[in-house]
Order: structure tokens, then C-alpha cells, then sequence
């Protein structure tokens, strides 16, 4: 839940995925707080110096937006992404008693495995000419460069 942009726990979680020679979630344009700003920004482009992919956003479907609106919101999403690379969250889930049980914001995360799913959605990504990847990209990537 993001705890790593804490700035006591962003630097070893980032020296754990250089050791590891994976991605870690870093945003390039996350709203670091406090006396550390300025020195984690210039932390973050020490690492992309050294390989690590930095995400130029983070972006999401929050779970206020309503489980019928899930498509029409996240093609909204899409449409007005910046260029450059954007970590797309989705807590999408399959619907089981598990997850009621241990998730009261579940039917969000079903409504998110559908829309995510969808023909609707894949074609309209497809149309706007993102390029979908993983993290299998960007490790590969990395590994490249370190």
C-alpha cells in the first residue's frame, strides 16, 4: 500500500531490487514529503543513471468509481495518459469467498477482473496505440543495462 515511498524504507527497498537486479515501484513524479524531497529526487535519477526503470506515473481505478463505470473509466484513464511509462494499478480479483472475506471493497476488485478482461477495454487500449507490458519487460531491460 505504497508504504515504500515512506522515505525511511525507500532506500532499501530500492538497494533490494538493484541486489535483486528487478523493478521497484519508483515514480518519478510521486509527491515525496518533507526535508527528504529534494534529495530523493536527485536518489531518483541516481538510479535511472544506473538502470532502474522510473515510472513517470502511477494511476489507477479507485474503488469510488461505481462496479457499472468500470470500462467507461478505465478508457477515460487510457485516453489521457501522458507519454512516457505508467504503472497502471488494478486489484482486480476473482470473485470467491475468500476474497469476501478478507476484502470489503470486493466488489470493486470483481468489477475490476471484469472491465480488465473485456473485449471492450483490450480493443479500445489496441486502438489508442499503448503498448501493454509487465514487469518481465522491465526487469529484462534493466538486467540489460546494469
Amino acid at each position: 500500500m505504497f508504504a515504500h515511498f515512506e522515505p525511511r524504507l525507500l532506500l532499501p527497498y530500492v538497494a533490494l531490487a538493484f541486489a535483486e537486479a528487478v523493478p521497484a515501484l519508483v515514480a518519478r513524479h510521486w509527491s515525496y514529503s518533507g526535508e527528504n524531497a529534494p534529495q530523493i529526487a536527485g536518489w531518483i535519477l541516481q538510479w535511472e543513471d544506473r538502470g532502474m526503470p522510473i515510472f513517470d506515473q502511477v494511476i489507477g481505478t479507485p474503488p469510488e468509481t461505481s462496479q457499472q463505470d468500470r470500462v467507461q473509466h478505465a478508457k477515460h484513464l487510457f485516453d489521457t495518459l501522458s507519454p512516457g511509462l505508467t504503472c497502471f494499478l488494478v486489484h482486480a480479483a476473482c470473485d470467491t469467498p475468500e476474497l469476501r472475506a478478507i476484502a470489503p471493497d470486493w466488489p470493486f476488485r470483481v468489477a475490476d477482473h471484469a472491465a480488465f478482461q473485456s473485449a471492450e477495454l483490450s480493443n479500445h487500449i489496441r486502438q489508442t496505440g499503448i503498448e501493454v507490458i509487465g514487469y518481465r519487460v522491465l526487469r529484462d531491460a534493466m538486467r540489460a543495462r546494469l
